[in-house]
């Protein structure tokens, strides 16, 4: 298995339907994003789409962030599918 330094890893684009960027590389961003979405999902209490957001802004530049304010939830969610799953071709 091949291992990067985070910062190593380039940026993405992100294109979805409805949206279109350039964000930092998902898999740069602090494990401690994962942990706390795992126990959103476990808690089941909608807080992992406020983690997702945060995750957002802290890859997205500003301009792209207050244009994922205006998505809708489904579409949101289909651009961090396919910002984290960017290496898929999805």
């Amino acid at each position: 298995m091949r291992s990067y330094r985070s910062q190593d890893l380039p940026p993405v684009e992100v294109v979805t339907d409805k949206f279109r960027a350039v964000a930092q590389n998902f898999f740069s961003l602090p494990v401690t994003i994962l942990f706390e979405l795992k126990a959103a999902q476990q808690a089941e209490d909608g807080t992992d789409l406020l983690l997702l957001f945060e995750a957002a802004t802290m890859a997205f530049e500003a301009k792209d962030v207050a244009r994922l304010k205006e998505l809708n939830i489904r579409d949101f969610l289909n651009v961090i599918h396919a910002w984290v799953n960017f290496d898929k071709g999805d």
